[in-house]
C-alpha cells in the first residue's frame, strides 16, 4: 500500500470470504472442495481440479483477482483492460 501510494497506483480491496472454496469455472462453494490436508482445490460440482493439481491458494488468488476486477468494471464500466 505504502508503495502504490508514492507511485501513485490505486489500491481497489475486496473481499476474500470463501474464495479458497469457491471454484473459479462454475462458482459452486463447498467446504468440500478445499482438500486442506493436501493444499489442493478439486470441485465437487463440475471437477475442476480433479485432472491437474490446482494449488488451493492459488485458487483463492485467483479468485480474489477475478471478483476484484468484476468489482471494478461494476465501476468503471469495460475501459479497463485485464
Amino acid at each position: 500500500t505504502y508503495f502504490a501510494a508514492l507511485s501513485g497506483q490505486w489500491i481497489y480491496t475486496c473481499s476474500p470470504h470463501d474464495t479458497s472454496i469457491t471454484c473459479p469455472v462454475c462458482g459452486h462453494v463447498e467446504r468440500a472442495n478445499r482438500l486442506q490436508n493436501e493444499h489442493r482445490f478439486v470441485c465437487q460440482n463440475c471437477g475442476y481440479g480433479a485432472d491437474t493439481i490446482v494449488d488451493d491458494d492459488e485458487n483463492a488468488a485467483r479468485n480474489i483477482y477475478e471478483r476484484g476486477k468484476a468489482n471494478l468494471r461494476k465501476e468503471f464500466g469495460n475501459t479497463l483492460s485485464t
